[in-house]
């Protein structure tokens, strides 16, 4: 994940533009649009974003990368500042439908941090994981 403030459409405070890898003139779209440049440019095997309202949504679909959108309550949200207690929820952004199972399936689970990430969320996590 690119540790620079990006704008919601990929500008940054430190560098000028973040393009699109695919379509140079391309809006890369989003807030976490650096962190699926960095998965589609191969800087990154797996990144992980905040999603409120179509932060991760729109720049894996721009840059061509995989994400999932979990239940709230099965990713903690401890250390995210909170936008929506309904919506928010932090996101693997991958290559590949397995890679983002794979990270999945290690970062769902309870967190006393985070209310929502509770025992009651662990009865949607399948016996043996997503794998």
């Amino acid at each position: 994940m690119l540790a620079l403030p990006i704008d919601t459409n990929g500008s940054s405070t430190k560098l000028s533009f973040l393009q699109n890898p695919y379509v140079l003139s391309a809006d890369p779209c989003g807030s976490s649009s650096g962190s699926a440049v960095g998965v589609a440019t191969n800087l990154a095997t797996v990144t992980l974003g905040t999603e409120t309202d179509g932060s991760i949504i729109c720049p894996s679909t721009a840059n061509a990368v995989v994400r999932i959108k979990p239940t709230v309550g099965l990713t903690s949200r401890a250390g995210v500042i909170p936008v929506s207690p309904r919506q928010d929820n932090i996101r693997p952004i991958c290559r590949t439908v397995s890679d983002a199972v794979y990270v999945l399936d290690e970062i769902v689970g309870f967190d006393r941090r985070d209310r929502k990430a509770n025992r009651t969320a662990l009865k949607f996590i399948p016996a043996g994981g997503y794998k």
